[in-house]
């Protein structure tokens, strides 16, 4: 049996990390996926970078896991039968900071090549990137 170590983003309700179908994530617990293997479709999914992980993630609580069993793997993300969360956390802040940053490169570059962004633009990128 194959196993590594990937990332995995959660939605939050009440204030605690959701799976996609409504299921509390705790650490430790290790979900089974019986039927077929389908990329984007059925088992259970990660990727092995955070930042391939995040273009799928529908909220900002992430999990270091262990996927275990039998796999799929494509460039950003992986299909397997067993995950095991070892440890969560609510990466919003992280996230939130990260947009701002993308947001003031993307700007910077803009000015660059001569076209000035919009003062409004600026100030949102700011803030984001200094969100506390």
């Amino acid at each position: 049996m194959s196993e590594l170590l990937a990332w995995h983003w959660m939605a939050e309700r009440d204030g605690r990390p959701v799976y996609r179908d409504g299921r509390v994530c705790t650490v430790g617990e290790t979900l089974r996926h019986g039927g077929p293997l389908v990329m984007c479709d059925e088992g259970l999914h990660a990727s092995e970078s955070i930042l391939d992980a995040l273009q799928y993630a529908p909220g900002t609580w992430v999990a270091r896991v262990r996927v275990s069993g039998e796999m799929l793997r494509d460039a950003d993300k992986l299909c397997c039968r067993e995950r095991t969360p070892l440890a969560l956390g609510d990466a919003h802040i992280v996230v939130v900071r990260l947009a701002g940053r993308c947001a003031l490169r993307a700007l910077e570059r803009e000015r660059a090549t001569g076209r000035e962004p919009d003062n409004r633009s600026w100030a949102g990128a700011r803030l984001a990137a200094s969100f506390t």
